[in-house]
Formats: C-alpha cells, sequence, structure tokens
C-alpha cells in the first residue's frame, strides 16, 4: 500500500479467512431493500421472517456479524409516513431479532437505531429501516482505528442458516407448548399452536422487565386491603377495591414464584403487564422464557358474565374474537372465567383514571 492510499477515506470490510470463503467485491446495490420486499426467494434475499406491513433480513453490507435489519414494504424516508401499525411491527420485528441473535450469535449487547437522511449515514436513504446490530464484550480492536477496515469473522450464508435455525427452534417450542398445554383440549389444541407462534411468546432469552421494590408494611398494607375484599366478595357483600400500580407491583412481590417476573403499568384506562417467566419452572426447559407483554384497555366497566376479551393486546397482537369458545379438558375457557367469578365473587373489573377498580358480585 503507498502513503497515498494512507488513511483510507472509507470504513472497507473484510473477511477473515481462516473461518469463511473470500467474496469478491461487488458495487452496493441501493436498491436491495426494495427487491428484498418484493422477493419470492427469501433465502436468495437473506429475508429471515416476514410480517403484514414488513420484515426482517440480513444486512447484505454489514457494520458487523449479525447486523439485520427491520424494513417496511413501504418504501419512504420520512418516519413520520408510516402508520401506528407498520412503527409497531417495525420494533416488534427489532425485539424478535434480538431473540434470534442471542440464540444463534450469543450477542451479548445490541446498537439499535435508524439512520436517516444521508448525511445521517444512510445507506439507502429512500427506504428507511432499523439497524439492530449485535455486540460483544471486546468486539472493538485496532483494525478500524488504524487502517478503516472491519473484521467479519463469518459468512451472510452461513449465518443466515444459523440464524433460520434458531427461528425454527423457537417457533417448534411455540408449538411443543401448545401441544404440552393442549393435549387435554379439543378445539384449543390448533390456537394455542397457532397463538403462541404468531406471538414470539417463548424466546431463549429472558425480556427485560422493569424491577419494583416495597417495603414490608407496604406489601403488607396492599394484602391486608386485598383479603378483606375477597372475604366479602366470597360471602356475597358488596365490596370493592382500587388498586394503583404501585399496589398491585406490591401483591406480586409478596408471591415468591412472581417476584421479579412481572410487572404492572397503568395509564388512564390503559393496564400493561410485562411477563418474563422461565419455562423450566413448568417443563424444565432451560434456558427459555415465556416473554409476554399485554395491554388491556376497558372504556367503561366490564362483567365478568360476558367478557370482551378483543380487547386484550399480546405481543402487539389481538386476542382472538372466539378465544372463550376454546375448549381445556372438554370445558370451555369461558366456565373457568365463570368458576372464577363463582368462587372469588368478583363481578366487574374497570380500569379507570390509573386505578384497576374490582367490584364484588351481588346478585
Amino acid at each position: 500500500m503507498s502513503m497515498e492510499e494512507f488513511p483510507k477515506k472509507g470504513l472497507e470490510t473484510l473477511w477473515a479467512p481462516w473461518r469463511v470463503e473470500y467474496f469478491e467485491k461487488e458495487p452496493r446495490d441501493r436498491d436491495f431493500l426494495e427487491a428484498a420486499a418484493r422477493a419470492s426467494d427469501d433465502a436468495e434475499h437473506l429475508v429471515i421472517t416476514r410480517r403484514k406491513t414488513a420484515f426482517l433480513m440480513m444486512n447484505r453490507y454489514p457494520y458487523t456479524v449479525g447486523h439485520l435489519m427491520a424494513v417496511p414494504y413501504r418504501k419512504t424516508a420520512d418516519l413520520s409516513a408510516l402508520g401506528e401499525n407498520e412503527i409497531v411491527e417495525l420494533w416488534n420485528l427489532s425485539v424478535h431479532a434480538q431473540a434470534l441473535l442471542r440464540a444463534a450469535t450469543k450477542a451479548q449487547g445490541f446498537n439499535i437505531g435508524l439512520n436517516l437522511g444521508e448525511c445521517a449515514g444512510a445507506g439507502v436513504p429512500d427506504h428507511l429501516h432499523i439497524h439492530i446490530v449485535p455486540r460483544w464484550s471486546g468486539d472493538t480492536n485496532f483494525m478500524p482505528i488504524l487502517a478503516g477496515t472491519r473484521m467479519l469473522s463469518e459468512g451472510l450464508r452461513t449465518l443466515y442458516d444459523r440464524l433460520m435455525e434458531a427461528q425454527a427452534k423457537i417457533d417448534a417450542l411455540a408449538c411443543v407448548a401448545g401441544l404440552y398445554w393442549g393435549r387435554h383440549q379439543d378445539s384449543a389444541i390448533v390456537h394455542a399452536i397457532y397463538w403462541l407462534g404468531k406471538t414470539h411468546s417463548i424466546a431463549e432469552a429472558p425480556a427485560q422487565v422493569p424491577e419494583f421494590t416495597a417495603s414490608d408494611e407496604q406489601i403488607q398494607a396492599v394484602q391486608e386491603r386485598w383479603q378483606d375484599f375477597q372475604q366479602k366478595s366470597r360471602a356475597g357483600q358488596a365490596a370493592a377495591i382500587e388498586l394503583t400500580a404501585d399496589d398491585v407491583n406490591s401483591l406480586i412481590a409478596a408471591n415468591r414464584s412472581a417476584r421479579w417476573k412481572a410487572f404492572v403499568s397503568i395509564e388512564g384506562n390503559r393496564l400493561r403487564l410485562q411477563t418474563s417467566v422461565p419455562l423450566a419452572e413448568f417443563f424444565g426447559w432451560s434456558p427459555y422464557y415465556f416473554n409476554d407483554d399485554i395491554v388491556i384497555e376497558l372504556n367503561g366497566t366490564e362483567s365478568l358474565e360476558h367478557p370482551q376479551l378483543n380487547t386484550i393486546i399480546v405481543n402487539n397482537q389481538p386476542v382472538p374474537k372466539n378465544v372463550l369458545g376454546w375448549k381445556y379438558r372438554s370445558k370451555q375457557l369461558a366456565d373457568y372465567i365463570a368458576e372464577y367469578r363463582d368462587n372469588y365473587g368478583v363481578g366487574t373489573i374497570e380500569i379507570r383514571d390509573g386505578k384497576l377498580i374490582l367490584r364484588s358480585r351481588t346478585d
């Protein structure tokens, strides 16, 4: 290399020859995202999974090994031009990408974000996309500083196959879980398999659940109120209890099996429950986790006699309208809700002004 060529003007990519084959340098195709969006051959275009409004693919020109991108089908450079469903699906794919990369590459961290505009570093400025870049402790070295060169230790095609294997494994676990839970069911066996796969509820890594700490006095005070409500409800007496998010989280903290695995937040008439439970506790599957982000939004008082579960969203997917008709051990799910209502005396539920309000059944 002559002195005129050093330092390099741009960052080059070096594929480590002791790990993978050499790749010939090709001109960058600025339309590769649009081509992938229209493609029928996902493997050829390194597409990992597709959703309704967006898809997940490997970056043909990666910053580092395992660099993935969540891409909307709609070609636009303006983030504000995307609809709410498109934005939610892009971030949902970003979460899914982290699970895949943890499983396939043992990633320890991530850089996630967008480069909007050529001046901001966008390689395809007219088709925005979210970058999901895996990181590892000590993954930076002297090469980019001294020579403008980054080393990638694994080929695109090899890593694509590993990511697809990880995805198939996670989906298979969802199917097995559906079969396990549904072996005594009638229609629910099919629904459970489909639902677990659609919501990507099972992953090899835990989801981040916010921490909550409460004093013993705070926990005891909430427990006493809850026990008083339960006693009156079971006795058929008129009773009501208003619980803030801190109250609900205190009740969770009092339960050793649920502590640090669930967290509740309430805003207005919207309740959000974040959970991450090791499946080893139920089936001995380690290190798999049951991760759910559940949102319940109610407009007014909801009766447990005729609950409208279509107001519940799980991992950005609405609960099916016919879920109460699913059967478990030859009984519909609606029957189990009725049993809970009868056994505990809870008649209605309401989410209002940042509180969960339960009222007893007095009829």
